[in-house]
């Protein structure tokens, strides 16, 4: 018997901030058309992804589903999952143990702030504040510049030694992690964000589907009940 169609796969109308649109338009229609709902050619193919002996993940290493994002941190539609289906996630699966969470970055030209927002947070790893400059930066995606709320005033308010961080920034420390998420993101066709692959772990990492856009929680749960049968 065929499996059933995944439910992403179907009318797929979530939100992708994608890079295509920087090469055709420019200026505000560009931003608002790199916003729009978009459907990856590849969605749901399956693909294998090695992963580090170093990622930022949450959960089990040993976990026997792996779930990767492919993020930016000025993506609406990454806010989006940040904030309404990774919480239900973690509970239910990061937290129990049955599933790795895994953050890879991946900055779109589009978006001024996204690759110095990576290496912030990559900064704040030093500091034992990785997550948690992650979540703010994401909770405030649509000004990272802004006056009060940028990258440096999130890190003061969560409490990291702005100093430190600013060196860090400034030396380009983390500049070839973040090139690394890049390429692995190319070598697999991945161009928008946010990506998912969400598969049981191997060895070498995982394998598994590729979904594309801020998917809700029930197609993720969907998809891992699936997996876990």
């Amino acid at each position: 018997m065929s499996r059933e169609v995944p439910k992403f796969l179907i009318g797929a109308l979530f939100g992708v901030c994608v890079t295509v649109a920087v090469f055709y338009v420019r200026g505000p229609l560009a931003e608002r058309r790199a916003q729009e709902p978009s459907t990856a050619p590849g969605e749901g193919r399956k693909v294998k992804l090695a992963l580090r002996a170093v990622e930022r993940s949450l959960g089990n290493r040993e976990a026997p589903l792996t779930l990767v994002e492919f993020s930016d941190y000025e993506c609406p539609f990454c806010a989006q999952f940040n904030r309404d289906a990774l919480p239900e996630i973690k509970r239910n699966y990061i937290d129990t143990g049955k599933l790795r969470f895994v953050h890879r970055d991946l900055p779109l030209p589009l978006h001024r702030s996204a690759r110095e927002a990576a290496q912030a947070a990559l900064c704040a790893e030093e500091q034992g504040a990785y997550w948690a400059l992650r979540d703010a930066l994401l909770a405030n995606s649509e000004c990272l510049r802004c006056e009060g709320s940028g990258v440096m005033a999130l890190a003061k308010s969560a409490r990291l030694d702005v100093r430190k961080l600013a060196a860090c920034l400034s030396e380009n420390r983390h500049a070839d992690d973040i090139d690394a998420d890049i390429a692995s993101a190319r070598a697999l066709k991945i161009d928008g964000t946010p990506t998912f692959i969400l598969g049981r772990t191997t060895p070498e990492g995982v394998e598994g589907l590729l979904i594309t856009g801020a998917q809700p929680y029930s197609v993720f749960e969907s998809e891992l009940r699936n997996l876990a049968r």
